[in-house]
């Protein structure tokens, strides 16, 4: 009896490694169909996790819903930044509700709270309170988290290139630089190739 090895049966658990594999075929088949149907489409960008895709022209209704992830338009397309919501005000008047030491804590609260008030697949813009840089928070990780609940779009305060997105100059205290290939993106380029 002491020589016979006992047989250990193996149990998949459906974790996070699973569900992130899921959402990426997802996210795959989505910027296929996206491909398809618009027909403007240059070319997907596949990197690790994020997408860079570049179009020739873009408007709101051509490329909406995330799944799960946002989509960020790293464009000044008039119809665009027109029909987005502005977060600044809104947000500043919740985080200066609260004491100073409370704010990076609640931030995630705080942005989430104001998106339940807004409709699903909504455009936002003007985010900047965000990157206040005594919040030492990862704004992208904040908001693939709340889209996760509630799905909407961003349009990026800053440009992208070579597969990542800037917030500011490098000389300034709230610059911010995020690898589209670490977060789970989708990254809305209009025009040429310029990443």
């Amino acid at each position: 009896m002491a020589g016979l090895k006992k047989k250990q049966s193996r149990i998949i658990k459906w974790d996070d490694s699973i569900n992130l594999k899921y959402q990426k075929w997802m996210c795959e088949f989505t910027a296929m169909k996206a491909q398809i149907q618009t027909n403007i489409l240059l070319y997907i960008r596949r990197q690790k996790m994020g997408k860079i895709i570049h179009f020739l022209s873009v408007s709101g209704s051509e490329y909406t819903g995330g799944l799960l992830k946002p989509i960020i338009y790293c464009c000044q397309d008039k119809a665009i930044v027109d029909s987005a919501v502005s977060l600044n005000q809104v947000l500043a008047q919740k985080l200066l509700a609260l004491r100073p030491k409370r704010r990076t804590i609640r931030l995630a609260t705080c942005f989430e709270e104001i998106l339940k008030t807004l409709p699903d697949n909504v455009i936002i813009k003007d985010f900047d309170v965000m990157f206040n840089p005594e919040y030492k928070v990862d704004v992208l990780k904040i908001m693939v988290d709340a889209c996760k609940r509630k799905p909407f779009s961003i349009i990026w305060p800053g440009k992208c290139e070579n597969g990542k997105l800037f917030y500011a100059e490098d000389s300034f205290p709230d610059f911010k630089s995020f690898s589209v290939e670490d977060y789970d993106v989708t990254c809305i380029i209009q025009g040429g190739r310029k990443t």
